[in-house]
């Protein structure tokens, strides 16, 4: 290929099959140059997309040799054996082993002299001590499936009683040959018998002589068919096709669609709990020749197949896996470097929990670059890692354990820790979204004297996340201005605190609220020991007589605390101009100072304001309709003992 290639005049497949070659001896720099000139040369292709796509991330695909334990079957012979299945308490296969008769018959296709046809072989798993002997191997269905042509592979259903399997296309007991001279695949199905003899046997309906159909997978109640075929119509070689069960008949294949097939081919479809299909393709993006592949399936549909990573697939041929009830064990074939035949079943089991993640703003749900997600385990350790440069991280964690997973980033909050158990009894990588918040809530405001109408320095806000019980305080400094950043659907309390003053403060629920400044201001009063009102007639600042026992009361309280002063703030209604109320507040504030010195006060110990109509306590300002006892409440003085500092 390396000199093909070189020639101006090769066709562009040439370009192709020698990327696919460098794959295969492992030099994954070569490939991906010589895909991107395919890619150059042909457009429509599209497997080129895949392959340049998976070398670009080489490094996250072979990132950990220990994620599985893989490891060669005792069972394997020097010849070919592949498309292992679980049946019953032992395993079943695919072999071109000889079966030690008589009469030997051999392939056309044969690799050597000792191949001989394909046959289904049964394997019980070794007991303890046992030694791994492939002679004991007994053959399967010795009679009724394995001829003296190709058999196999073979797949069980409704409870191990029926049985799919491919053989050799025949017509009187003889190989049918295509146009091409090609002897294709049939599929059958068939009952087992207790005695594993094969009863009721009936051809798929859709098979035909002049393309292959093969490699089944039938649902337990026998209602889906899963097969690779090559017939016309499809996306390439060999595409997966679906075939469904109505009322005893099986419906007309319908091909899974370019999202599963390929320009390549693609076979050995294996659904596990009907959530997703393992299969094998060397049309998507791969190590080399045929891998490994996981779509899961949701509501019918298949998401993007996945590469299974290493050490399940490797730049040679790994195809055909299976995985058992606990979904942490499994098995697959291989003709990779090391095995013992052309073809061998490998075991795996899996040692690690494949976490992938994506960090994405949570109301954009784009991706955020350059996040820290943090990982803690039940024992408080903490491990963190970034994300790339399109929001995802990916990390592997021990199996059955507990975590807390969140992320973090300047600008932005982590709103809700998430659990994550890794007991699932699954050996696919787990996914995982975590949003986080782009900092854009708010509540602020300043922090106001009752009796100066000026704003407080020096105050201490304290903000309280109520179902949290977090607590965080700012100091206002000469502003008095606090500002906090507060969470989406949360409670909070916001209370502001200065020495001689009454700690005031105000509740606040942010459900639904995402971007926003929620201001609030405080009044704190000074602290008092005693706190009375004179209310006021119409545009009158005289102290009306109903008052004058109640203030007598007061003048006595005042005068037992020797240190103590009196605060005295007038107020008007919003009648009239703001420059009128505010001299008409004054003259209550004066009236009411008045009447406490000819009670024996004296005049330094009192100290009195008027703020005209700034501080109405309804909702009677100007232009708002009130009824005059409404207004009445606003033409007042309070009086306050305050505490000597």
């Amino acid at each position: 290929y390396a000199r093909l290639v070189v020639n101006p005049n090769s066709k562009p497949i040439i370009h192709f099959n020698y990327a696919q070659t460098l794959c295969m001896i492992g030099d994954y720099d070569g490939a991906l140059k010589a895909y991107r000139h395919y890619q150059q040369l042909e457009k429509n292709d599209g497997r080129e997309k895949l392959k340049i796509a998976f070398l670009e991330q080489m490094d996250f695909h072979k990132r950990d040799s220990n994620l599985y334990s893989v490891s060669s079957c005792w069972f394997n012979s020097d010849q070919s054996d592949f498309s292992p299945h679980y049946y019953k308490n032992g395993i079943v296969f695919v072999s071109a082993r000889d079966r030690d008769l008589f009469i030997k018959r051999k392939s056309m296709s044969a690799l050597n002299e000792d191949e001989m046809p394909l046959n289904t072989f049964f394997v019980l798993p070794l007991k303890e001590g046992e030694q791994s002997e492939a002679e004991d191997i007994p053959l399967f269905y010795k009679r009724e499936l394995n001829s003296i042509y190709h058999d196999g592979p073979v797949a069980f259903f409704q409870h191990d009683q029926r049985i799919a399997f491919s053989r050799n296309t025949l017509r009187n007991g003889k190989p049918a040959r295509d146009a091409n001279g090609k002897i294709n695949l049939e599929l059958f199905f068939a009952t087992l018998e207790n005695n594993n003899t094969l009863s009721d046997a009936t051809a798929f309906p859709y098979n035909d002589h002049s393309h292959s159909t093969g490699h089944p997978w039938v649902s337990d109640d026998g209602h889906v068919l899963y097969f690779s075929s090559d017939r016309p119509g499809g996306f390439g070689g060999a595409d997966l096709y679906a075939s469904y069960l109505h009322n005893g008949k099986w419906s007309e294949p319908q091909n899974l669609g370019n999202r599963i097939n390929t320009a390549g081919d693609e076979f050995y479809p294996y659904v596990y709990k009907d959530s997703v299909m393992f299969f094998a393709s060397n049309g998507h993006g791969g190590f080399g020749g045929l891998d490994n592949f996981v779509a899961h399936i949701k509501q019918g549909s298949f998401a993007t197949p996945v590469n299974m990573s290493f050490p399940i697939n490797t730049n040679m041929d790994d195809f055909a896996l299976i995985i058992d009830h606990t979904g942490r064990n499994g098995l697959f074939s291989s003709n990779r470097a090391g095995g013992k035949g052309y073809d061998d079943i490998y075991s795996f089991s899996l040692n690690k929990f494949t976490l992938l993640g994506t960090v994405v703003e949570k109301l954009s749900k784009l991706p955020i670059a350059d996040a820290t997600v943090f990982i803690r385990d039940h024992s408080g350790n903490l491990d963190s890692l970034q994300t790339d440069s399109n929001g995802n991280f990916c990390t592997e964690l021990p199996l059955d354990q507990e975590f807390v997973v969140n992320s973090k980033k300047h600008g932005y909050t982590s709103i809700n820790d998430i659990r994550l158990v890794t007991d699932k009894n699954f050996i696919l990588t787990d996914t995982l979204t975590i949003p986080i918040w782009e900092n854009g809530l708010f509540a602020q405001g300043f922090v106001y004297s009752n009796e100066l109408q000026s704003i407080l320095p020096d105050a201490t806000v304290v903000l309280e996340n109520l179902t949290t019980g977090a607590i965080d305080s700012v100091n206002v400094g000469q502003r008095a201005f606090y500002k906090f950043l507060v969470l989406p659907n949360t409670r909070y309390r916001i209370t502001a605190r200065k020495s001689g003053h009454i700690p005031d403060g105000f509740n606040l629920n942010t459900d639904g609220l995402y971007r926003a400044h929620l201001v609030n201001d405080i009044l704190l009063e000074e602290t008092f020991l005693e706190k009375m009102q004179v209310l006021f007639d119409f545009d009158e600042a005289l102290i009306k007589p109903e008052f004058h026992k109640t203030l007598d009361r007061f003048v006595r309280d005042l005068k037992r605390q020797a240190k103590a002063s009196v605060h005295i703030g007038a107020h008007a209604d919003s009648k009239g101009t703001n420059e009128y109320n505010l001299e008409l507040s004054a003259k209550r504030a004066h009236a009411v100072t008045t009447y406490l010195i000819s009670r024996g006060i004296p005049k330094s110990r009192v100290e009195a304001k008027g703020f005209g109509e700034e501080l109405i306590l309804n909702q009677c300002s100007d232009g708002v309709e009130c009824s005059d006892a409404e207004h009445s409440l606003n033409r007042r003085a309070e009086i306050k003992i305050q505490i000597g500092n």
